[in-house]
């Protein structure tokens, strides 16, 4: 058994798989078979070390990617005979089954059946704090404030801190008034946010030596997956598991560490040797994804970052053709461009994956529009996943609510879902009795329909519809329970749900076309729901799942044609990438000029991009595009230069940025225009073209003779009015449209635009890192760069 598991694997990933002792770096560069690597380690420990299975944990970052190990392991060890399984799973799930054994031993006050708040329901719980206290979210943003709570417990420190630390805001006492608030509903209502599976596993672990080396004693081996994206709170986490059995193996790739934004850590993988002395480091360099020439292009642009380990891809791959650049003119062409494009390869090839790649998403919408002309058919990654769509949020509330009553955030969506009369006054009252009271919402309907307290609006009706509602979710408590030993309870009482609650006639009986589609995605949730009806705990473990499930795993690969964010591409990979609006501002990001540790998170962003490319690459840019219905010149990202002009083949159906720069015979000026500076003059010719600006352009000028005209003539003086004041300022001669300049504030920029005369005479100047500004000549101390 042991040589059929490794017979296939080349020599790096060999000693990865073998080495299992100790700590252990695996360097897995993008495509390198790290998946495979770890799934095959896993079974090698159990068939040729036997370790016990259920003392190996391995821990990863999504759902699909554990189900996919999971399945992996289980089918390389059909032949062996085990008495239990490993731990497969997700840090969020991990805490949570480590909480549902162990949280009472924080002392809390929570109990083992704690509810899950997910980022909806947590929003909720911030907004309807914020309307008792009469804050308005147009002074305060609640997702502002979820995203504050958020940063604080991934980084495990207080959220006063944080805010001092990471965010400039002049509302503290406000935002830590609803932040203490928000801490308490949750622990009066029995439940823990995401955020807190990590957080309060890291706390029990820390002040309960007991169980802590309970669970060091337990999981002797340990994996983590996706090691580079890593926050604070997780490094924690892991540090606590290995204080015994220091058999920690993690995979990871510090070149694709895009995750600073959710707090991910870099430094858990560069400094992992600080951290584990003793570790072995292995580099799985051998790539199996994508050509040669693909994988040179990519090191030639991360070779930029400072902050990395050194290792090169290579492949036995065919060298593979050049990537195909193209310089549109606007955005609209470059989208045209793309949909052409597609329809040519589908045309030739109707089953080539193809992705188009963007920084942003507010990119999507030319190439969306442009698809659907071409009729090609495309799905979005990003759009909302079936478990935050509200038909499905409104029925595992009401399943979360059956399981536990405390639950304010889950009643108080489901307390007039379907409308029942309970209105927005009553509820508000039903919230004044439990505040009052010190008791749930749950309870406080207990004690006004028991006319314990009176409420102002307690009418015959009032009351008679909140006794009906208490009855409905109490004779729901007594159908799960009675369901617990039949066939099927789980998919059941979804039945029994939205049968008995009117939601599901709700639905059919009105005239809302997206109904069909919601009845849809509800037989798709019973659906679900029926492959936990045969589990223990069945009904527990799927409200766990359906609130621990993120957008990510939702990921379809039926659609040939995909249109996502680099971000939401990583992990994937496609026959044909269009990495498209590779200009400065855009990709990299305007907000990350300011920083090069923000520039290096990009340039790992762009190497992401390149790699999901298996055979065919295209990498496109725009000269001109449209902000605030201005058209402004742009730049060809830092990236895009950073690329081997060698390795691009021009396929521009206009003079591009690109033959410019190849038609240099200087090689000092092409390593200087490559690497170092910002060069558009053909966007600048674009531009004034389109500007019909006081240069002149020739219609039947060729666009080399026409920039030769701009070369020649730029450092001469235009013809000005005869009242011009330009001698009295002879500084404001010395700048032009395509001139780089030295500004004191901003460093380097380049001349866009010219305007006025003299003393008045203003420059339109673009500065990598600080956008566009208007500057006066007069003032501005500018120099030539």
């Amino acid at each position: 058994m042991p040589s059929n598991l490794i017979a296939n694997l080349n020599e790096k990933q060999l000693e990865a798989v073998t080495t299992t002792e100790g700590p252990v770096l695996i360097l897995a560069g993008a495509g390198s078979g790290k998946t495979r690597v770890i799934t095959i380690r896993t079974a090698y420990l159990i068939a040729e070390k036997n370790v016990r299975p259920h003392n190996i944990l391995a821990v990863t970052f999504t759902n699909k990617a554990a189900d996919e190990m999971r399945e992996r392991i289980f089918k390389l060890l059909t032949n062996v005979k085990i008495s239990s399984n490993p731990l497969i799973s997700t840090f969020h799930s991990f805490c949570a089954r480590i909480l549902r054994r162990e949280i009472e031993e924080l002392h809390e006050g929570y109990t083992k059946d704690f509810a899950i708040y997910d980022s909806d329901d947590s929003l909720r719980l911030i907004k309807s704090i914020m309307k008792q206290v009469n804050i308005d979210e147009k002074t305060l943003s609640a997702k502002f404030v979820q995203s504050i709570i958020s940063g604080a417990k991934n980084r495990g420190v207080s959220v006063a801190d944080h805010l001092l630390e990471y965010v400039k805001t002049d509302k503290l006492n406000l935002i830590l008034r609803i932040v203490d608030a928000y801490q308490n509903h949750l622990r009066k209502a029995n439940a823990l946010d995401f955020d807190d599976l990590l957080l309060k596993t890291v706390q029990l672990f820390k002040n309960n030596d007991l169980v802590r080396a309970r669970y060091n004693e337990l999981f002797k081996y340990i994996m983590v997956d996706e090691y580079q994206d890593t926050n604070p709170l997780q490094f924690a986490l892991i540090r606590q598991l290995t204080e015994k059995h220091q058999n920690i193996c993690v995979v990871g790739d510090d070149n694709q560490s895009i995750y600073a934004f959710r707090y991910a850590d870099i430094r858990n993988i560069l400094d992992f040797e600080k951290h584990f002395p003793s570790a072995k480091i292995i580099k799985l360099e051998q790539n199996y994804r994508s050509t040669q020439t693909i994988l040179e292009i990519a090191e030639e642009v991360i070779k930029h970052n400072q902050e990395r380990k050194e290792k090169t891809l290579w492949t036995l791959n065919p060298k593979g053709d050049k990537a195909l650049y193209f310089n549109a003119r606007d955005e609209e062409d470059e989208a045209r461009f793309v949909a052409s494009r597609i329809k040519e390869i589908l045309g030739e090839n109707p089953g080539e994956t193809i992705a188009v790649l963007y920084r942003t998403n507010a990119q999507s919408r030319l190439f969306e529009e442009a698809l659907r002309r071409e009729n090609i058919k495309y799905r979005i990654v990003g759009a909302l996943s079936f478990y935050q769509r509200a038909e499905i949020k409104d029925i595992t509330s009401y399943l979360k609510l059956i399981l536990n009553p405390l639950d304010d955030i889950s009643l108080e969506r489901v307390i007039n879902n379907p409308p029942r009369g309970i209105g927005d006054k009553t509820l508000e009252e039903i919230r004044q009795v439990a505040n009052a009271n010190s008791v749930s919402l749950w309870e406080a309907i207990l004690l006004i329909t028991e006319e314990k307290i009176p409420i102002s609006s307690k009418s015959k009706k009032t009351l008679e519809t909140l006794r009906n509602f208490r009855k409905l979710i109490e004779s729901l408590k007594i159908k799960a329970k009675e369901l617990k030993t039949s066939e099927n309870p789980v998919s059941d009482l979804l039945i029994t749900i939205l049968r008995e609650t009117g939601y599901e006639k709700m639905l059919i009986d009105s005239a809302d076309p997206q109904n069909e589609a919601r009845l849809e995605n509800l037989n798709e949730l019973i659906n679900a729901a029926f492959s936990y009806d045969d589990r223990e705990d069945g009904l527990r473990e799927f409200i766990d799942h359906a609130a621990l499930t993120s957008t990510s795993d939702n990921f379809d690969e039926l659609e040939k044609v995909t249109l996502m964010t680099v971000h939401s591409a990583k992990g994937l990979e496609f026959s044909t990438v269009f990495l498209v609006g590779m200009e400065e501002g855009i990709f990299p990001h305007i907000r990350s000029a300011s920083s090069d540790k923000l520039i290096e998170e990009e340039r790992r962003l762009c190497y992401v991009a390149i790699t999901r490319a298996k055979k065919h690459l295209y990498v496109t840019h725009a000269r001109q595009r449209r902000h605030f219905r201005e058209t402004y010149a742009n730049e060809p990202s830092t990236f895009l230069k950073e690329m081997p002009a060698s390795l691009l083949e021009d396929i521009s159906e206009i003079n591009s940025w690109l033959s410019t720069i190849q038609s240099q015979k200087d090689d000092t000026y092409n390593r200087r225009v490559n690497v170092q500076t910002y060069d558009s003059l053909d966007a600048i010719l674009e531009f004034f073209k389109q500007k019909k600006s006081s240069l002149v352009f020739q219609d039947d000028k060729t666009n080399s003779e026409t920039k030769q005209d701009f070369a020649n003539s730029r450092h001469q003086t235009i013809n000005l009015p005869a009242n011009s004041q330009l001698e009295s300022n002879p500084t404001a001669n010395q700048f032009f449209p395509g001139d780089y300049v030295i500004h004191k504030k901003y460093g380097k920029g380049l001349v866009l635009r010219r305007e006025g005369t003299g003393d008045a005479t203003k420059l339109t100047i673009n500065f990598p890192g600080y956008g566009q500004k208007k500057i006066i000549v007069k003032y501005a101390d500018l120099k030539k760069a």
